[in-house]
């Protein structure tokens, strides 16, 4: 019987461990998505003397359903930043974006600043120095907002998406500017096949 346990046990723990990390696709529709595991701030590196933490905000989906989703957050306090090109990045487990046709994600923007640039953040993908940037539009401030970027839009970059990266330009904010960025709910969609 010991014997048959183990055996269960150490099936268990291998398929547990094959199973982690891995997206898997699921149908919504009439869309195929593929889910990417980005909310853990320890998988982010920042640059410039950021900060980057687990969201304290309740986050909602892309698909629209009630329940909430983790968040990692880009804190910018521009008293501290050292650089002229504060950002993140993460190296997603999944490169080959080029089958599917939009990244999704939600955003959020909390900001002592009465008016936000136009452009507060962007968002590229590709390779380290290479990336397709794609400048993120906030129409208001404290509310979740679903982010589309169209893979088409990467070109031949979409093939090879070894880094994901936020950054903000400091030309666009003041000394004295707080700002946080709230993203969650990263994924790939496509129609389904």
């Amino acid at each position: 019987m010991r014997k048959y346990m183990y055996v269960f046990a150490v099936t268990l723990l291998l398929g547990s461990a094959m199973m982690f990390g891995q997206e898997k696709i699921v149908v919504e529709g009439d869309k195929e998505v593929l889910y990417l595991d980005l909310s853990d701030p320890s998988g982010w590196n920042q640059r410039d003397g950021m900060e980057i933490s687990a969201s304290e905000l309740k986050c909602p989906p892309c698909s629209g359903d009630k329940k909430t989703v983790p968040a990692v957050m880009m804190h910018l306090d521009y008293a501290k930043i050292q650089g002229t090109f504060p950002r993140m990045h993460t190296e997603p487990a999944v490169v080959d974006f080029s089958e599917w046709e939009q990244v999704e994600f939600m955003a959020y923007v909390k900001s002592t600043r009465p008016n936000m640039p136009t452009r507060p953040v962007e968002v590229g993908f590709g390779k380290s120095g290479e990336l397709a940037e794609s400048k993120i539009v906030f129409p208001k401030k404290e509310v979740w907002q679903k982010v589309v970027v169209t893979v088409e839009s990467m070109g031949e970059k979409a093939k090879n998406v070894e880094r994901i990266m936020f950054g903000c330009e400091k030309g666009k904010y003041k000394k004295g500017d707080v700002t946080d960025f709230h993203f969650g709910d990263f994924r790939l969609v496509r129609a389904k096949k």
